[in-house]
C-alpha cells in the first residue's frame, strides 16, 4: 500500500478544513488520479510551520521534525496543496520559499514531491 501525505500552508489552515484535499485523495481525482490503480493510505495531513513573518513565526526545527516523521512513517509521496502558492502583486502564483525548501529536503530523503492536490 502506497503511503501518501498532504502538506498545506499554516496560514491557510486558519480558514480551510482540508476537505478539498481529502475529497480528492479519497476519490483519487485531480492530482491523486495517478494512484487510481493502487491501494493508498493517507499517512499524514500536515501544515508547514509558518513563513517567518511577525504574525507567523517560522519554526524550522519543528518543521524538520515533522518531515523526519514522514520518513519514519514510510511516506512515499507528499502532495503540496495549492495553498502553498501565493499570488504576487501582478496576480501570478509563486511557490512559497519555505515550501520550496521543504520540497527539496523531502526529495533528498527519497520522498516524491507532487505539486498539487485538488487544484
Amino acid at each position: 500500500m502506497k503511503k501518501i501525505a498532504v502538506l498545506r500552508c499554516l496560514r491557510t489552515s486558519n480558514n480551510c478544513t482540508g476537505s478539498g484535499c481529502l475529497k480528492a485523495f479519497n476519490n483519487k481525482t485531480n492530482a491523486f488520479a495517478v494512484y487510481e490503480a493502487e491501494e493508498t493510505e493517507l499517512a499524514a495531513f500536515l501544515n508547514c510551520s509558518g513563513c517567518g513573518d511577525v504574525q507567523m513565526p517560522n519554526n524550522e526545527e519543528g518543521l524538520r521534525k515533522k518531515l523526519d516523521r514522514l520518513v519514519t512513517l514510510g511516506a512515499e509521496a507528499v502532495h503540496l496543496s495549492g495553498c502553498t502558492k501565493k499570488k504576487d502583486a501582478q496576480g501570478e502564483k509563486h511557490e512559497c520559499p519555505v515550501i520550496t525548501k521543504t520540497a527539496e529536503y523531502l526529495e533528498q530523503q527519497g520522498i516524491t514531491v507532487v505539486r498539487g492536490t485538488h487544484h
